[in-house]
């Protein structure tokens, strides 16, 4: 698996372009820049959830295996700082109505088209005669238990949509207040979700702020990584950081948090130099979310029900062009579902 990490390095690139010596790609975090990372992450995150179902332990697995656990969680980091970065744009563009919306049209959104990928990953069991009893159902509909799916990224996203909500709702006209309050909520959470939570549910939570805090700052942020050394000097130290607290990470959930924060400022800090783009990466991180969400339905049932886990070669093959199908199908899907729900009831909400 390591020349197919390899091959999607390479893929990666294709088409990337570095910008000029003492210049930066001003539009290192719009849409499509960040749909573009997006995309690379998703497709890791679908490496390491097929590594679960696999064994890897060719000599030519050494690579892909430290690679993969070395990223551990911090896969997902990026999609937490965009979100972030995101919801603070979307305020100042869109104003107060936003704010009001989130807990509607973001988190409640997420959680519904979540509710439906559990109703496909609930079918596939059944085909495969497992008989699951409502409280594992009701769990995983509440993010608290599994079955077969990754449950912990979206417990993680609607809580910091819900602590948005409540941060910005009365502090709209006081950025940085809200900022504020939102990171003081955010550690709240961390702290309450600690004992009775495993890490993952909550040990990268503190990247959705830090995309808050780089929107808020962002043309000071510009400003002081284009002077001098400046530049050279945050990333170094970013990936000093990132290298030395991912080492401990294990010890301490907010040495996995800083480890979490300096991982997402080094890919930032990276794309202001390289800008990606080719078709493969946009059409990921176009689709992240049903792509992040599916991609264990294949693996979940074609493990069980046939013997290809044994060629994993074939099972990567076979899993990723199948993932890429269903999830371009949910997503058109989806589309068509909230237009004629979400479209519909926001519509009523404003009286036509």
């Amino acid at each position: 698996m390591s020349l197919i990490l390899l091959l999607f390095f390479i893929i990666f690139l294709t088409g990337a372009k570095l910008a000029k010596r003492g210049e930066f790609f001003s539009d290192y975090l719009s849409l499509e820049k960040s749909n573009s990372v997006k995309g690379i992450f998703v497709i890791f995150v679908f490496f390491r959830h097929y590594a679960q179902y696999v064994e890897l332990d060719s000599i030519w697995d050494k690579g892909f295996s430290y690679i993969n656990y070395m990223l551990g969680q911090m896969i997902v980091v990026a999609f937490l700082f965009y979100s972030g970065y995101g919801v603070l744009c979307s305020m100042e563009k869109k104003g107060i109505s936003y704010v009001k919306s989130l807990p509607f049209q973001r988190a409640f959104r997420v959680w519904i088209h979540y509710a439906i990928a559990v109703g496909f990953f609930w079918i596939v069991n059944l085909a495969l005669g497992r008989e699951l009893p409502a409280r594992k159902i009701i769990g995983t509909l509440l993010c608290w238990d599994a079955i077969g799916n990754s449950t912990w990224y979206i417990m993680a996203i609607v809580i910091s949509y819900l602590l948005a909500y409540f941060s910005f709702r009365f502090c709209f006209d006081r950025k940085k207040l809200g900022a504020a309050l939102l990171t003081g909520l955010t550690i709240c959470a961390i702290i309450i979700l600690a004992p009775v939570r495993p890490g993952r549910y909550y040990n990268t939570l503190l990247c959705f702020p830090l995309g808050v805090w780089w929107a808020i700052y962002k043309k000071e942020i510009d400003a002081f990584l284009k002077k001098g050394v400046n530049y050279g000097v945050s990333l170094s130290l970013c990936i000093i950081i990132t290298v030395v607290a991912n080492g401990v990470r294990n010890y301490n959930v907010w040495i996995y948090e800083l480890a979490s924060v300096s991982f997402v400022c080094t890919g930032i800090l990276i794309t202001m130099k390289l800008s990606l783009k080719n078709p493969l990466i946009q059409y990921a991180g176009n689709h992240v979310f049903s792509l992040f969400i599916l991609q264990r339905l294949p693996m979940l049932y074609l493990s069980k029900a046939t013997d290809l886990e044994k060629s994993p070669y074939v099972f990567f093959a076979v899993t990723f062009l199948i993932t890429a199908v269903i999830s371009w199908v949910f997503d058109w899907c989806m589309d068509k579902f909230d237009k004629q729900t979400f479209g519909r009831l926001q519509a009523c909400s404003r009286g036509q």
